[in-house]
């Protein structure tokens, strides 16, 4: 079973249904009012949580057996920083927020991932993972640079 935090837009969904496609069940962590809700057609279970609960996203990796685990979709850190009580910090998010040196990007992916792998679960690159929903090498189009 793959783990899949789900943030906004369409990549999600394409992520779920290539992982499907290969044969492999999704768990989903999805997130209040930013997750696409079509990602629940697209995944064998789905946990709707607030950004900051990450407690219960843990629980329901835990739950479904999630061994590996892949990020998809954005999560804008401006609507976040705006309006930190939607977060919903709980004991484990208040502690990566505050572990955080800075709040780029790297930072914040890099905190996730480390802290996953605490708990046993891999951190995938989207890459790796659905290769085909990326560009190759070479130019893109009619015209070569």
């Amino acid at each position: 079973m793959l783990g899949l935090i789900a943030g906004q837009g369409a990549f999600p969904l394409d992520i779920a249904r290539s992982v499907r496609r290969a044969g492999r069940e999704v768990a989903c962590v999805a997130f209040h009012e930013r997750t696409d809700p079509r990602i629940e057609q697209e995944v064998s279970q789905v946990v709707w949580i607030h950004p900051g609960e990450v407690a219960a996203g843990i629980a329901a990796f835990r739950a479904a057996g999630v061994r590996d685990a892949v990020m998809a979709g954005k999560v804008a850190k401006a609507d976040l920083l705006r309006d930190p009580e939607s977060l919903k910090l709980d004991t484990h998010g208040a502690a990566l927020v505050a572990g955080m040196a800075d709040r780029r990007d790297d930072t914040v992916l890099a905190k996730v991932a480390d802290f996953l792998e605490t708990l046993g679960i891999r951190l995938l690159s989207q890459m790796e993972l659905v290769p085909e929903l990326f560009a190759g090498e070479g130019p893109l189009g009619a015209a070569h640079p």
